[in-house]
């Protein structure tokens, strides 16, 4: 597919679902603009409630596929969010609750409703590959209506039956944010090459004005990015030691207020000496093996 028309369709039919895809400006292009406004809030953050996934994509940035089998702690995630809503006094435009894969945490559904609980004006989207909808209970389509929480799609060409998921959604008074019709159109064709150099001799200066911000809550701590946020699965795969410093993270139990999470979002983290550029735009394909050349700069 063309690059232009990739983008092009992604941001009109699916910006929120393709998370997994590094480098939409246009996206990171509104975060700045919202963090500009006179309101003060945040305009997205993500957060794993499985770290773990039951797809193996190539390229994964989130490390998904290389991750063991993790939750969020219910009793951290709960305290974390309730600091997060402190801090921000709730002023969070868009949550994802995501992974990995979400739908493998057994308790999703508490974990939906704290969320709404404490974030009562945000839009909360569960995004999903939507492997296990099918198989879900009652009490989570339940939980999704009565806590308006929106399913959020990422559509990879495996065998799902879509069309029974709408059905199911329909008929529970469940929002699925891409339009049925709209499936084959935003389909994840491509994946960008996470491109990470193991020198750390990359300008992170550079690094950083080049790719932006994707908030990640993880642990009691934001991070910039999903990179940095779980790249301790990376190091374990392959015993490596890429660390993220005190400049690469907010630690939330530390923070006064939302202003010191926006000045932080626009400095240059550390961390960023380790991405390498020109991260290529490559298909999107399964992978069993998970080489370490998955993530690793292309030269």
């Amino acid at each position: 597919m063309d690059r232009r028309k990739f983008i092009r369709n992604t941001v009109l039919f699916s910006l929120l679902s393709l998370a997994t895809i590094n480098g939409v400006k246009l996206y990171k292009n509104a975060l700045s603009k919202n963090q500009n406004s006179e309101e003060k809030f945040l305009s997205y953050i993500e957060v794993h409630l499985a770290d773990h996934c039951n797809l193996n994509c190539k390229y994964c940035c989130h490390f998904s596929p290389i991750a063991e089998e993790h939750f969020y702690d219910k009793k951290m995630f709960t305290k974390d969010m309730k600091q997060l809503a402190k801090i921000t006094n709730g002023n969070i435009k868009e949550i994802r609750l995501m992974g990995g894969e979400p739908l493998l945490n057994p308790d999703i559904n508490k974990y939906m409703k704290i969320t709404r609980q404490l974030f009562s004006k945000s839009k909360i989207y569960l995004v999903t590959n939507g492997i296990l909808l099918p198989k879900m209970d009652n009490a989570f389509w339940t939980t999704l209506r009565t806590n308006n929480i929106i399913i959020n799609p990422s559509i990879y060409k495996i065998n799902i039956d879509w069309h029974k998921i709408y059905k199911k959604a329909n008929e529970e008074n469940v929002v699925i944010f891409i339009p049925e019709d709209e499936i084959k159109n935003v389909e994840v064709t491509h994946f960008y090459k996470s491109n990470l150099d193991l020198t750390g001799s990359q300008k992170n200066l550079l690094k950083f004005i080049d790719c932006g911000e994707y908030y990640n809550l993880y642990e009691g701590k934001i991070y910039i990015c999903p990179v940095v946020a779980y790249i301790k699965y990376f190091n374990k795969r392959f015993n490596k030691n890429l660390k993220p410093s005190n400049t690469d993270y907010v630690d939330i139990y530390k923070t006064k207020n939302i202003e010191d999470i926006l000045n932080w979002s626009k400095q240059p983290k550390n961390f960023c000496k380790y991405c390498g550029d020109n991260k290529p735009l490559l298909p999107w394909e399964s992978s069993m093996q998970h080489t370490i050349d998955e993530w690793l700069k292309t030269e």
